[in-house]
């Protein structure tokens, strides 16, 4: 069998790069063929068909807050590729050609590639699985989170990302409104053949809408470890550490607040990955139980993970199982977790971790804090 895994970009970014990376190792486990279509980067330059790759003409990590640089030319590519990218329909077809795969595994496309990767495989009948990493294919800010709160609204009309202005930017709100519905009317998403998210939860939200009606399935993110275990080091005053994305989205700032609310001046909450101007901006930061270290290489938060007593996680949104729970788990490191959205999956499913209800994290922390060494070696040695 051979795969060809598709996705908007392959760089060392964020979970949907990290769920590749650990999809491939599996594939290369199971002595599945399989190989990666996106555009050129230096991270495909193994990729056998490198030359037929599509080159993107701006930075993708951009094209919202730099727009107002590009000049005219550029812009409307931007707009024309939004709805429908040739060259990479065109690369595509060729790649396919090529490499004759049986399956497309597909994850982001939407406004970047595009959806032309779906026309292409439909000329050459290769069925595509479509991995949801996020509500995308739903909203239009990926998370189902409008002024801190939950929104479904668009799950039954999507003008409403229009009406809050969803992207923060009425000129980028209004063209994705428009590509959603372009690709709506012309019912290319039928195409999919089955979807994968990995939460029950979240499964809940999308089972009843098109196009995922009878065609998705929960299967939880893998995560293949190649770190050495913590050894489950008891402290009397413990590490607790939130890594990944230091955002508004993730619940950053309730972590901080309820840390400092705990009365032990001893214990210390480390902060690691690339901050949004909110977090940036908390003058909680200042607070001495508090080290932000921002983003770093894996090498160096290796040792910043297995050296942690507890990994907290706040998000406010529905978050689809988060790298950081898994990787930290599968090092021994207990996890402070809510009984909220797909975290329910885990505490569902015997998931060894501390709950806690909306607005009682404090308590969590302290009741982790007031495990003797036995119910904290027994909690984190289950976690393994």
């Amino acid at each position: 069998m051979k795969v060809l895994i598709i996705h908007n970009q392959f760089n060392d970014r964020s979970g949907p790069e990290t769920y590749i990376k650990n999809i491939s190792k599996i594939f290369r486990k199971e002595k599945i063929d399989h190989s990666f279509f996106s555009f050129k980067n230096e991270n495909l330059k193994s990729v056998e068909f490198y030359n037929e790759l599509p080159e993107s003409i701006v930075n993708l990590d951009s094209v919202n807050n730099s727009s107002n640089s590009y000049n005219l030319n550029t812009k409307l590519n931007i707009i024309k590729n939004s709805f429908f990218n040739n060259k990479v329909y065109n690369s595509l077809e060729e790649v396919l050609r090529i490499y004759k795969p049986d399956l497309v595994y597909l994850l982001q496309f939407h406004l970047k590639l595009s959806s032309s990767v779906i026309d292409a495989c439909k000329k050459y009948k290769i069925p595509i699985v479509c991995r949801l990493s996020d509500f995308n294919f739903v909203c239009a800010n990926n998370i189902l989170l409008r002024d801190g709160e939950i929104c479904t609204k668009c799950l039954t009309n999507n003008i409403n990302q229009i009406k809050y202005n969803c992207l923060n930017k009425h000129s980028y709100t209004f063209l994705d409104f428009l590509v959603r519905n372009f690709n709506k009317k012309r019912g290319i998403y039928n195409y999919i053949s089955h979807f994968i998210i990995p939460s029950e939860h979240n499964k809940s939200i999308l089972n009843g809408n098109d196009p995922f009606k009878n065609k998705i399935t929960a299967i939880q993110s893998p995560y293949l470890s190649s770190l050495q275990l913590n050894e489950s080091k008891y402290s009397k005053n413990p590490i607790f550490l939130n890594f990944g994305r230091q955002t508004y989205d993730k619940g950053i700032d309730v972590i901080i607040k309820s840390i400092i609310n705990v009365e032990n001046d001893n214990i210390k909450l480390k902060l690691i990955g690339e901050k949004d101007d909110y977090i940036n901006n908390n003058e909680y930061l200042d607070n001495k139980k508090i080290i932000s270290l921002g983003k770093m290489p894996f090498s160096e938060l290796r040792e910043h993970i297995i050296t942690s007593n507890f990994c907290i996680h706040a998000s406010r949104w529905f978050d689809n199982l988060p790298n950081s729970l898994i990787e930290a788990t599968s090092l021994g490191i207990p996890s402070i977790i809510p009984k909220f959205g797909s975290f329910k999956d885990l505490i569902n499913n015997g998931m060894p971790c501390i709950t806690y209800e909306e607005g009682k994290l404090t308590e969590a922390i302290e009741k982790a804090i007031n495990l003797d060494e036995s119910s904290y070696l027994k909690l984190s040695n289950a976690t393994k």
